[in-house]
């Protein structure tokens, strides 16, 4: 299949049902971080195709309630902005996320 794939990135006949298709199989023999990903999406975008790069979900960081969702909730409480509404435009929420940046990087592996 691999072999198909890299044959694949080449062939100006393969279409966009094709592209789909072989992504379908090839997904279920690559991992989400292989590199190949990145030359097929190139390729496969060419063909119409939307490549979405998947990503398993991460156990959220240690510290990620206290300095990211707290105080983000007690932002929002401060704007008065609902927690279930969007916010209103031209509003920049506080940027606490950042603090999980290293986390996040290695937890999903770079």
């Amino acid at each position: 299949m691999l072999e198909e794939a890299a044959q694949a990135l080449s062939n100006e006949q393969f279409s966009k049902e094709d592209a789909a298709a072989l992504e379908q199989r090839l997904r279920t023999v690559l991992s989400n971080v292989d590199p190949f990903w990145m030359r097929w999406q190139f390729v496969a975008e060419k063909k119409g195709v939307v490549v979405m790069i998947q990503v398993d979900a991460q156990p959220e960081p240690a510290s990620f309630d206290s300095e990211v969702r707290q105080k983000g909730i007690a932002w929002l409480n401060r704007k008065n902005i609902a927690l279930n509404q969007p916010l209103p435009p031209k509003t920049e929420p506080a940027p606490y996320w950042r603090s999980c940046l290293d986390d996040l990087h290695s937890g999903y592996h770079g």
